[in-house]
C-alpha cells in the first residue's frame, strides 16, 4: 500500500475549481507580461495600462472621446505612441504615405471584423471591411466607375431637389414668423436628414423621408448609431465580436437585422422583380450594382450587392452630416469669418440652390472647407493597418516589426504644428490662402505640403470611395446655407457635446436661424 505525500494529499484534497482558478490566472498573468514585453514596441512611450491589453482602448473608445485622448496622448507622448500591446498610433503628417499609401499598401488591421456580417457561417466583407488589399481590389472593380468624377455630374440635379426640400423645412420648422422664428435647431440632425435623403435617393430613387417627417420616425438613425457604437468598440478587441453579435448560438437564436438593412433589403427585392425602377432620367447606384453582377457574376453575388447598397448609406450619412455640422459651428463661433464668408457668397451673386462648379470657384469659401476638414475629422478612430512581413520603418526612425498594428491619427497630424504654423490648434481659413509676401509658386507649393498632410477622407488604395459625392453636399450646401439664413448659437457659452464612435458626431448643437434676406424668400418661394 503507497502513501501519497502530504502535499499530493493536500491538493487532492482541494475543490476541483481552484486549481482551474489558479490556473487561468497564472496564464492570464503570463499573457499580460508577455503583452508588456512585446518585442519591436516595448520601447515606444504610452499608457501604462494600454501596454498589457487592449482592454484599455476598448474603454476609451466605448466612452466616446478617442480622438480626444489621442491628441493628448501624442502631445505627452510625441509622433508615435503605443496604445495597445502590439498597436502604435502615429501623428506625423510623413507617416500617411508608409502607413496608408499605394507603395506599401497594407493590410487593414482584424478591427474591421466588427463591420462585417455573417452569412451562412462566413464573413462577409464590404468595401470598408475588407481586410486585405487584393480582397477591396475585386470587390472595388465592378463599381469604380460608378464613383468617379465623372459621373458625379448626374447628381447635381437630386441634390438640388434635396437641397431645396431642406430650406423649406428649415424655414418652415425655424424660420416662421408668427410659428418658430428664434426656435432652436438642432442643425446636426437635419443635415443628417439631407443626408440620408440625398444618398438615399441616388441609391434608389427615393429618399428615406426624413426630411418631410422631420424626426428619426423609424428609428434607422438611433439603430445606426448603437450600431457604429458597438462596431468602434469591439473593433479594439475583435475577438468580443465573435462571444457577441457572431456568436453562432446569438445568430441561430436572434436576429442581426435593422431598419436600414430591412429598407435596403426590400429596395433590392422590389427592383429585382421589377416593382421599382430607376429614375428614368438618371441611373441610379442600385441599377450600377445591378450591372456590375451581370457583368462581374463570379465576384458580385446577391450578398455582396446588398453589401454595396448598405455601404453606401452607412458611409455617406453619419460622415457628411459630420462635417457640415463642423463647418457650421466653426464659422458661426468666429463671427469674422462668418462676415467675410457672406461678403464673398453676396458679391458672387449667386443663385441658388449654389452650383457645384460655381461653388469651386469661391477661394474664401473652399478656405473654409478645407479649413474645417483639417481641424474636424469625422472619423474619429485611427485608421489603421497591419504591418507586412517586411516590416515597416517610420520617418520618425522607429522600425515596427511585421503584425504590429500601426495607425495614424488624423485628428493629431492635422495640428501638427511644423506643417500648419504653430497656430494649428486654431481654426484659421487664411493658412490656405495666399499671403501678401508670397508669389504664386510659394503659395502653391505651401498648400500642396498641407494637402499631403490631411487624411479626412482616408488616403491611398483605401481612401473614401464616395468622397466625390460628400464634396458635391458639401460644396452646394455650405454656400446656399450661408447665403440664405443668418445662424446664430442658440445657447451662447455652451459648447456643443461632441461624441466619437466610427464618426465624431455633435450632440445638443443647437442654433437659431432666420432669412439674411427677406427678399430672397419670396424670391425662392416657387423653389420651395
Amino acid at each position: 500500500m503507497s502513501v501519497g505525500s502530504p502535499l499530493a494529499d493536500a491538493i487532492s484534497s482541494l475543490p476541483l475549481w481552484l486549481p482551474i482558478l489558479l490556473l487561468t490566472c497564472v496564464a492570464v498573468s503570463t499573457r499580460l507580461v508577455l503583452n508588456y514585453f512585446s518585442p519591436g514596441v516595448q520601447s515606444i512611450p504610452g499608457p501604462f495600462l494600454a501596454r498589457f491589453s487592449d482592454l484599455w482602448r476598448l474603454t476609451l473608445a466605448y466612452g466616446g472621446h478617442s480622438h480626444l485622448k489621442m491628441m493628448q496622448l501624442h502631445e505627452q507622448y510625441g509622433d508615435v505612441v503605443r496604445i495597445g500591446p502590439n498597436t502604435i498610433s502615429v501623428s506625423d503628417p510623413r507617416a500617411i504615405e508608409p502607413i496608408l499609401g499605394f507603395k506599401t499598401n497594407l493590410n487593414k488591421s482584424k478591427a474591421v471584423v466588427s463591420m462585417m456580417n455573417v452569412y451562412k457561417g462566413k464573413l462577409i466583407p464590404m468595401l470598408i471591411s475588407a481586410i486585405d488589399s487584393k480582397t477591396h481590389a475585386t470587390i472595388k472593380r465592378p463599381i469604380a466607375q460608378a464613383f468617379s468624377q465623372t459621373s458625379m455630374s448626374s447628381w447635381e440635379t437630386v441634390a438640388d431637389e434635396v437641397i431645396a426640400r431642406f430650406v423649406h423645412r428649415v424655414d418652415e420648422e425655424f424660420c416662421h414668423q408668427e410659428k418658430s422664428l428664434g426656435k432652436p435647431c438642432p442643425i446636426n440632425d437635419w443635415f443628417q436628414f439631407f443626408a440620408m435623403d440625398f444618398i438615399s435617393t441616388i441609391t434608389f430613387s427615393q429618399p428615406f423621408g426624413f426630411l418631410t417627417k422631420g424626426y428619426d420616425f423609424n428609428g434607422m438613425i438611433s439603430s445606426l448609431e448603437k450600431m457604429m457604437t458597438y462596431i468602434a468598440t469591439v473593433g479594439n478587441m475583435p475577438w468580443v465580436d465573435f462571444l457577441l453579435l457572431k456568436n453562432p448560438i446569438f445568430l441561430m437564436l436572434g436576429s442581426t437585422s435593422s431598419p436600414l438593412v430591412t429598407f435596403d433589403g426590400e429596395r433590392i427585392k422590389n427592383r429585382a422583380r421589377g416593382l421599382e425602377k430607376s429614375h428614368p432620367e438618371r441611373k441610379d447606384f442600385l441599377s450600377r450594382f445591378f450591372e456590375a453582377k451581370e457583368a462581374y457574376p463570379n465576384v458580385v453575388d446577391d450578398m455582396l450587392l446588398a453589401a454595396y447598397a448598405n455601404t453606401n448609406i452607412l458611409a455617406a450619412s453619419d460622415t457628411t452630416a459630420a462635417s457640415l455640422s463642423s463647418i457650421v459651428y466653426y464659422v458661426v463661433g468666429n463671427p469674422e469669418v462668418l462676415k467675410r464668408l457672406q461678403q464673398e457668397i453676396d458679391q458672387a451673386k449667386l443663385s441658388y440652390p449654389v452650383q457645384f462648379k460655381t461653388a469651386q470657384t469661391l477661394p474664401y469659401l473652399d478656405a473654409v472647407i478645407k479649413e474645417a476638414h483639417r481641424m474636424f475629422v469625422p472619423g474619429g478612430l485611427e485608421q489603421e493597418r497591419e504591418v507586412g512581413s517586411a516590416g515597416l520603418q517610420l520617418p520618425t526612425g522607429e522600425n515596427l516589426p511585421p503584425g504590429t498594428v500601426v495607425g495614424y491619427s488624423a485628428w493629431a497630424g492635422h495640428r501638427n504644428k511644423l506643417l500648419f504654423g504653430k497656430d494649428a490648434n486654431v481654426f484659421d481659413p487664411d493658412r490656405w490662402l495666399q499671403k501678401d509676401n508670397e508669389t504664386n509658386e510659394e503659395h502653391n507649393v505651401r498648400v500642396r505640403k498641407m494637402h499631403r498632410g490631411i487624411s479626412t477622407f482616408g488616403f491611398g488604395p483605401r481612401a473614401c470611395l464616395g468622397k466625390n459625392i460628400a464634396m458635391i453636399e458639401i460644396y452646394k450646401l455650405t454656400p446656399t446655407f450661408f447665403g440664405l439664413f443668418a445662424p446664430e448659437m442658440a445657447h451662447p457659452g455652451k459648447e456643443p457635446r461632441v461624441h466619437c464612435h466610427l464618426t465624431v458626431r455633435f450632440h445638443d448643437f443647437d442654433i437659431t436661424l432666420k432669412w439674411r434676406k427677406p427678399e430672397l424668400r419670396e424670391k425662392l418661394q416657387p423653389l420651395l
